[in-house]
């Protein structure tokens, strides 16, 4: 998971907030999939990535009617229909339409069928969740379960009731004695 989530910090930088601020944005080379440029243009996006920040972008057309939008899709359609920035809003859109790989997804399930194994088949789905919850936080931020620190007011939550909630079973004795008469 750490990998992916590096992946989506990367396209965090295609945000305008980020790339409109001079002082904190990230330089050209820092940008997330840069080989999805055709190497004829890559000198041209990067030229073109140096002046958006001298553009005053409420004034254009694209944004004239509704002011700058800070949402990174809205943001970079409107500013694809600049021709002078045309190759650097096509690379943002093709970084941001790149698919992600479904790899997430079968960790997800593996991590599933690891908790929920033949002894433990009676989980109630949200101890499952809170279980998966817990171990990929963990597993993000690469910690240990040893090193977890269980607070007083989770140990208040764990009772009998919290625990052990009974289902009402619906009597069948009822159905049989009015069949058989």
């Amino acid at each position: 998971m750490p990998a992916s989530t590096n992946t989506f910090q990367n396209l965090a930088k295609l945000s305008p907030t980020v790339i409109l601020n001079q002082a904190t944005r990230p330089k050209f080379h820092e940008l997330p999939f840069l080989h999805v440029i055709p190497n004829q243009l890559l000198s041209k996006t990067e030229e073109q990535y140096r002046k958006i920040v001298f553009v005053n972008w409420n004034e254009q057309p694209a944004f004239s009617k509704h002011g700058l939008v800070l949402e990174t899709e809205k943001f970079w359609v409107g500013v694809r229909q600049n021709e002078s920035f045309h190759d650097l809003a096509n690379y943002v859109l093709t970084c941001l339409t790149t698919p992600v790989s479904n790899v997430v997804v079968e960790r997800m399930f593996s991590l599933v069928t690891n908790i929920k194994t033949k002894p433990r088949n009676r989980l109630q789905l949200s101890t499952l969740e809170a279980i998966v919850r817990i171990r990929s936080d963990m597993i993000v931020a690469n910690k240990c379960c040893q090193e977890f620190i269980v607070t007083k007011s989770m140990i208040q939550l764990f009772d009998f009731k919290t625990l052990y909630v009974s289902t009402p079973k619906a009597s069948t004795s009822k159905a049989t004695s009015t069949a058989l008469v």
